[in-house]
């Protein structure tokens, strides 16, 4: 549905935006007047969608271009485009007013100041990655529900309203799993040896080319902390993180698939010992009061609370330990 390819708008997109001495007015055939859009007019009562994407370089801003009105070729509902202002050139954010009036879309430039507790990234295109997903919670409208991004040399050959409308059963995101179906860059998955091999186990390495945000759900779970605490985490090592912006995320979830089984561990060897301290207790009062029925219950009981409060309490092994010895 999606592919990094040239298109027939390129042309026009040189001529608009200025390329070998041209004018940056767009141009307009008798054809083309009285055209309002390339969009039915009755768009009102369709629902906004929200497109996120980043560019740095005359290159890819006439690609990204390209990838906006292929995007508006093939959708219906209104739209709205959202770019990082920190990496456009002067040129390119003086062009797409004229773009958005002539294709009938909204846009916004937004940006976000890189936090001082943040290890910093000195090579640009790295910095680009890091914009693409670590600051996804604070760079949008509160007003904003979702997002998808789509990089900018990507050709959309379908209507977005399609992405947009997908089911992401409660999780925050969705991002597009590795092809694993051309045996020719069988080579070049570095995902099926060394590190990522071990990490990821038979999880699918994904990709960043193309992703669809709950903003919603990602600022309510958390996860853009999450993302910034991996990154600060990584990237103390400058070797790693290659591919910054799909590693964070593929780091991320195998690392809360972690979490969680260790978590199942520790309770299921809680449970044991708590289990063993009832049993052991019990002889151990049997032992001691030798057949007295009464003062045995009591015992008994004193021994079972003791065990619940070693199984429940919210501290480390040694500490529980500490309390049954203390209590007994």
């Amino acid at each position: 549905m999606f592919e990094a390819s040239s298109f027939g708008f390129f042309d026009a997109i040189k001529s608009m935006m200025g390329a070998g001495g041209a004018s940056t007015e767009p141009a307009q055939t008798e054809e083309d007047s009285g055209k309002a859009s390339l969009v039915p007019a009755s768009t009102a009562e369709l629902q906004t969608l929200h497109i996120f994407s980043v560019a740095s370089g005359h290159l890819y801003e006439k690609l990204l271009g390209i990838m906006i009105l292929s995007v508006r070729n093939q959708t219906k509902n209104p739209l709205h485009f959202w770019f990082i202002d920190n990496f456009l050139s002067p040129k390119f954010k003086a062009f797409v007013p004229l773009l958005a009036e002539r294709y009938n879309f909204n846009f916004d430039f937004v940006t976000y100041k890189w936090p001082s507790w943040l290890n910093p990234q000195s090579e640009k295109q790295r910095l680009i990655w890091a914009y693409k997903v670590l600051f996804l919670d604070v760079l949008f409208p509160q007003d904003v529900p979702k997002v998808i991004f789509i990089d900018a040399d990507q050709v959309v050959r379908a209507d977005v309203r399609e992405l947009w409308d997908l089911d992401l059963k409660g999780k925050p995101y969705a991002f597009v799993p590795m092809g694993d179906t051309n045996p020719d860059t069988e080579g070049f998955r570095f995902w099926k040896q060394g590190y990522w091999k071990n990490h990821l186990g038979n999880m699918p390495y994904h990709i960043s080319a193309l992703y669809v945000v709950d903003l919603v759900e990602f600022r309510r779970t958390g996860i853009g902390e999450s993302l910034r605490g991996v990154y600060n985490q990584l990237s103390r090592d400058p070797n790693s993180l290659s591919n910054l912006e799909q590693d964070k995320p593929v780091v991320a979830v195998v690392a809360v698939v972690a979490v969680v089984a260790v978590v199942g561990v520790v309770v299921v060897v809680v449970v044991i010992v708590g289990v063993v301290v009832v049993i052991v207790g019990v002889v151990v009062v049997g032992v001691v009061v030798g057949g007295d029925g009464g003062d045995s219950g009591v015992a008994v009981v004193v021994v079972v609370v003791v065990a619940v409060v070693v199984v429940v309490a919210p501290t480390w092994s040694g500490q529980t330990l500490s309390l049954f010895v203390v209590v007994v």
